[in-house]
């Protein structure tokens, strides 16, 4: 494929679980299966680690500093034969690594991946993303939950994975946005005029900015005779889809256009936000479907994170058998928040198309 050539990489790759993987028989998806077992010995091929030690000498450090931990040898030990022992998880890493270099050079300066993984191996594919992305370039390490629960005698159970959020230094993060809870209207939109009800916000800070427009006067407000500066909440900027990157006087003029900001006030002014102009809560790193939750949300009666919910087993539309199936709203959500329409989205390990599928969904290539 040809260098950043791809807009969004969102892949489901092999978790390092030790086990073979099949679908159940009786389904779309029978016959289909997996190895997710890995040896140095017989997977690990010498070009891949003539590639990685010799133009990626830092993701080495890595495989390198992993081995050593597996196989409980010291570094000083393990350089005498480093080039033909090796651990099953630095196989596992290798196969990895030599996959996201070539998913790094074909991702266009703006764009972005998001690799799925879990607690068997995410911290270590963190590790080796920082060497190849470069650790700048890292957004979000974020929290799905993806069962109801999971009985483990000796340990709180984990039901959530980990998905890796990496961006090019040109992309341009959309926001989404969940609806707002009952809950928080009746706390915070409490007051009330002919627009309807809205909550007030400050769009000023504390302390004294002499960098760029935050501290000049605007309409007859000085804030750094009050010893602030404006400071209006990114938040706030994105729920109103007001361009962030523009400069302070022309976001405050947005939001005067907007006939929400309070000129009256002998102090400094403040913004009032209507909750009928509101798109909701900005979504956060945690994605955990909350059953059960029914009239919780505002305008909806959606349970709280339904669109990412896990697959149940009972599921007859969605589910095909394939062993390590993800929803297909929980794609569509990266791919919404991290690409445009027409855009070009990759998987490399496929699975039972997943990804794919949200793609077309969504009007991606």
């Amino acid at each position: 494929m040809n260098s950043d050539s791809v807009d969004l990489i969102a892949t489901d790759p092999p978790f390092k679980k030790g086990r073979d993987f099949h679908a159940t028989p009786d389904s779309l998806a029978s016959g289909a299966s997996f190895q997710d077992r890995w040896s140095w010995d017989k997977d690990v091929h010498p070009e891949w680690l003539d590639q990685i030690k010799d133009d990626h000498p830092a993701v080495w450090e890595v495989i390198d500093a992993v081995n050593a931990i597996y196989m409980k040898k010291t570094k000083k030990n393990l350089k005498e034969d480093r080039d033909k022992v090796g651990s099953d998880m630095g196989a596992f890493l290798c196969f990895m690594a030599v996959r996201l270099i070539e998913m790094h050079r074909i991702l266009k300066p703006t764009g972005s991946i998001y690799l799925h993984c879990d607690y068997t191996a995410g911290h270590y594919l963190k590790a080796v993303m920082d060497a190849i992305f470069g650790h700048h370039q890292f957004r979000n390490d974020i929290i799905w939950r993806r069962t109801a629960s999971h009985n483990s005698a000796d340990k709180f159970g984990p039901i959530h994975d980990n998905i890796l959020f990496y961006a090019n230094s040109d992309y341009k993060h959309k926001v989404l946005f969940s609806p707002y809870l009952n809950g928080y209207v009746e706390e915070y939109f409490t007051k009330k005029d002919d627009k309807g009800r809205y909550r007030e916000q400050e769009i000023h800070g504390s302390g004294i900015s002499k960098k760029g427009e935050s501290g000049k006067p605007w309409r007859g407000f000085d804030p750094t005779a009050k010893g602030r500066h404006w400071a209006i909440p990114s938040k706030l900027i994105a729920s109103l889809g007001i361009d962030p990157n523009l400069p302070q006087h022309d976001k405050l003029n947005a939001l005067y256009e907007m006939g929400c900001i309070d000129v009256d006030s002998d102090y400094l002014p403040k913004y009032r936000q209507y909750l009928n102009d509101s798109l909701g809560t900005p979504l956060q790193d945690i994605w955990a479907y909350q059953p059960y939750t029914k009239g919780l949300l505002r305008d909806t009666e959606d349970e709280i994170d339904k669109e990412v919910r896990w697959l149940p087993g009972r599921d007859k539309k969605e589910r095909t058998g394939f062993a390590t199936q993800k929803p297909i709203g929980l794609y569509c959500r990266m791919i919404e928040a991290s690409s445009n329409h027409n855009e070009v989205v990759l998987d490399p390990f496929a699975g039972c198309a997943t990804t794919l599928i949200a793609a077309e969904r969504t009007g991606r290539k």
